[in-house]
């Protein structure tokens, strides 16, 4: 028993004075989250990439795959369309290169680490990174973002060597060269954060080396050169996201902060105690130079995509900033004490690592968040739903191209997406419809689902999802309908009017006192009298305002006919995709007023009712808190 003992101490002796031993258990435990986190369901990005694999050559790829359908450069598309010729477009085969690069990024920033700073302070980044929600995520998508990650590692581990050792020899070189490249092929905010990385090296490369670095740099714009032609198109073409994508809001960058403390206050709580525990102010007089430039990589292609994305366009995303990361984490190992602290050292390491684990299982509920992805979920309810009713009595009404439900299922009928462009459209469209039942998913507007909740009443099935739910209509009520209780209804007591001007308020109150949680969707139901037989336009509108700035405008000129001149207008507007914190729910009004721009006359509101339904916190689960 006491030799069993003494060899137990031995062995925890060894652990905690050897930062190597330290950093190979981190290795395994990132290697785990990320292996174990590849098994989901393809996210809607990735289906869109294998939907651009489908051509038979490399010209076609780069010309209608990434020229005229993305707006990422083409290396990763090419990367891919190689790999599915050999393995296959499975949700596993299309993802294990990724997940091997992004396992590969944890040993890269240590030795990184350890060579500007030392092995104790090359733990925090690799730390970091092991166990954040941010890199084990990213980590695993097929797309372009550990892949770029692994570019920027790599470049940055051979110019490390280069810088370090005074060694600039032809190899070491060609290899920046070719890692540099690859960044631009890879990503634009890769690319960005490469040539940052370039520039800051200009403070670090002695005279004498001078030469052979920038001939490394003019090699690395040579090889991506074949690329400026489709480069140019879609910076000229596109500018950005835009669309779908709106500008960044003042607190992005708190949001950020949040989002790498995985939204938990323990988690950060203990991220800054274990910094300030293992923080020296003689290491920060020793590497402050690293510090700045690292910080400054860090941080600026936060700081260049805000203003772009405020001044042009928007395409500042949290994903973007992915390949900046490390340098970030970098700045501040470089604030860490060198000397072995042995078992604190590994105490701190092991107290942090197991609350970020504990928080990605739970608070994050990471793993849950992966298997809700949410057009394999849509394909499986539609293909049950056909299995019990019948083939040709179930429609689909999904917010996506058919070609990414075919990925799964080619024989579902798929409404066409154009017929959700336009309300009278899609009114028309559900109408005629032939099928007794709809299978929805993917769509965000709740004015859409609120006019295929009038054609089809009968809620029979929902599941939560990433991006928006799934679920089942039925045109009859049935006793499988799902009754959702509402959290509250009320009707306006105020008197209402014949409108005599432009506008008339119904309601202005602040959405916290409707609801105490962001996750609601509020509908408004305005009954009202119409003796004005023209065409002129009448419009109910529902408008959030948050420190007298509109933050959702919704509008509906389509009323549902009661009799001869008893009309009523129904409009749904949903919190969350607005409002992104709890905390804002007292700042936000709901005003709902009838607009009258063409001056319609004998127009008589009779009463408002307004009931608000639960909805779930999993559409914006990826990024935003539970």
């Amino acid at each position: 028993m006491k030799r069993n003992r003494n060899t137990l101490l031995s062995f925890l002796q060894r652990l905690t004075s050897s930062p190597g031993i330290l950093a190979c258990i981190l290795i395994v435990v990132g290697a785990a989250l990320r292996v174990g986190s590849m098994f989901g369901p393809l996210t809607h990005d990735e289906l869109s990439a294998i939907c651009r694999l489908q051509y038979s050559n490399l010209s076609d790829v780069l010309t209608y795959g990434v020229k005229l359908g993305d707006t990422h450069p083409g290396g990763v598309q090419v990367l891919m369309w190689l790999w599915s010729q050999l393995f296959g477009t499975s949700a596993i085969a299309i993802r294990l290169p990724f997940v091997l690069m992004g396992i590969a990024t944890l040993p890269l920033v240590y030795a990184i680490g350890r060579r500007w700073y030392g092995e104790w302070s090359a733990l925090l980044p690799l730390a970091v990174m092991a166990v954040s929600q941010y890199t084990v995520y990213y980590s695993v998508l097929a797309r372009p973002y550990c892949a770029g990650l692994f570019f920027v590692l790599c470049a940055l581990y051979v110019l490390t060597l280069m810088v370090r050792e005074d060694r600039f020899s032809l190899p070491r070189i060609a290899l920046f060269a070719v890692f540099e490249a690859c960044c631009a092929y890879t990503h634009y905010f890769c690319s960005l954060t490469a040539l940052l990385m370039a520039c800051g090296a200009l403070f670090f490369v002695g005279r004498r080396h001078m030469l052979r670095y920038l001939a490394a740099c003019i090699g690395a714009v040579l090889l991506f050169a074949p690329h400026l032609g489709i480069t140019l198109y879609q910076l000229f073409e596109y500018k950005g996201v835009g669309g779908w994508l709106g500008a960044p809001t003042p607190v992005f960058a708190l949001d950020f902060l949040q989002y790498l403390t995985h939204h938990s206050l323990p988690a950060a709580l203990v991220a800054v105690a274990a910094y300030a525990l293992l923080f020296r102010r003689a290491s920060v007089r020793r590497h402050w130079k690293l510090m700045v430039a690292a910080l400054a990589v860090g941080l600026l292609p936060m700081v260049i995509g805000y203003v772009y994305s405020v001044a042009v366009n928007p395409l500042l995303q949290f994903s973007g900033l992915v390949f900046a990361f490390p340098f970030f984490l970098l700045a501040l190992a470089g604030g860490v004490s060198e000397k072995p602290w042995g078992w604190r050292t590994a105490a701190i390491t092991a107290v942090y690592v197991l609350v970020k684990v504990t928080t990605l299982f739970f608070t994050r509920r990471h793993f849950v968040m992966l298997q809700k992805e949410w057009v394999q979920a849509a394909v499986e309810l539609a293909h049950d739903a056909r299995s019990r009713y019948g083939n040709d009595r179930v429609a689909c009404l999904f917010g996506l191209s058919p070609d990414k439900v075919e990925y799964y299922d080619s024989s579902l009928h798929i409404m066409p997406p154009e017929v959700m462009s336009d309300a009278a459209r899609l009114d028309s469209a559900l109408a005629h419809c032939d099928a007794p039942y709809i299978a929805t998913a993917g769509i965000m507007d709740p004015t859409i689902m609120h006019l295929v909740h009038q054609h089809y009443p009968s809620l029979l099935q929902v599941r939560p999802c990433v991006v928006a739910e799934a679920c089942l209509f039925g045109r009859q009520v049935s006793d499988k309908t799902i009754d959702i209780d509402a959290l509250a209804t009320f009707n306006v007591e105020r008197p209402m009017r014949t409108l005599d001007g432009e506008f008339q308020d119904i309601l202005d109150t602040t959405l916290g006192c409707l609801v105490d949680n962001r996750f609601a969707y509020v509908e408004t139901e305005v009954t009202f009298i119409r003796t004005d037989t023209s065409d002129k336009r009448l419009f109910l509108v529902n408008q959030l305002v948050r420190r007298g700035k509109s933050v959702d405008w919704r509008e509906t000129h389509t009323p549902i006919r009661v009799s001869d001149s008893l009309y009523v207008y129904s409009l749904p507007i949903r919190i969350e995709n607005a409002v992104k914190h709890h905390r804002h729910l007292r700042h936000t009004k709901l005003a709902i007023y009838l607009w009258n721009p063409d001056g319609a006359i004998g127009i008589q509101p009779i009463s408002c009712h307004i009931r608000v339904i639960p909805t779930t916190p999993w559409p914006y689960s990826v990024l935003e808190e539970l």
